[in-house]
């Protein structure tokens, strides 16, 4: 086989020539000769081409594509998740996370409501524990004050303020060794 490109005077063309031996039982019995315009190829290269400049456009606006929808399904639970914590941070102990997302992040999710129940929870617990707290200093007969490091009045029953010469319900007031002398 072979192949030559030239200008063909008969045809006056650049043509492309392509032959071919025949042979019947390893014996040569012709040769096949064929002859195409170089312009007709060159035509099929460009649409050649053109089809793989397409299917490369087409496969980055798929990738594209993909790429989007895969990083808004990070993203959107991500967002979700951060104004849940910022929420939390707030005092905002109701809000949850609302958004699935792909497993391990799905999972972080679950876990970040879990722990808005649990200080929920927790909230509820230390705000009973201080009301009990609250009613066993004020139904002391005794006088009960309590004082923080900063010698603030945290709490206190009608006794403790009444032997300080207190107001009723003070709290938070600094208590001064002078003011604690000056008591009766």
């Amino acid at each position: 086989a072979g192949t030559a490109k030239r200008f063909s005077n008969t045809v006056r063309r650049n043509l492309m020539y392509v032959a071919v031996r025949l042979t019947r039982e390893d014996v040569p019995v012709g040769v096949v000769r064929v002859a195409l315009p170089l312009a007709e190829i060159d035509a099929e290269i460009a649409l050649l081409r053109a089809e793989i400049i397409r299917g490369t456009l087409l496969g980055i606006v798929v990738a594209l594509a993909v790429g989007v929808l895969v990083a808004r399904r990070i993203t959107v639970p991500i967002a979700d998740m951060t104004r849940v914590s910022e929420a939390l941070q707030r005092g905002d102990y109701e809000v949850r996370v609302r958004t699935p997302g792909p497993a391990e992040i799905g999972t972080l999710g679950d876990n970040l409501n879990r722990l808005a129940d649990q200080l929920l929870e927790r909230m509820a617990t230390l705000s009973h524990q201080q009301a009990q707290t609250s009613a066993i200093i004020r139904s002391m007969q005794e006088g009960v004050l309590a004082i923080d490091g900063d010698r603030r009045l945290i709490a206190s029953n009608a006794s403790g303020r009444q032997l300080l010469g207190l107001p009723d319900e003070t709290e938070h007031v600094v208590l001064t060794r002078e003011s604690l002398a000056a008591t009766p």
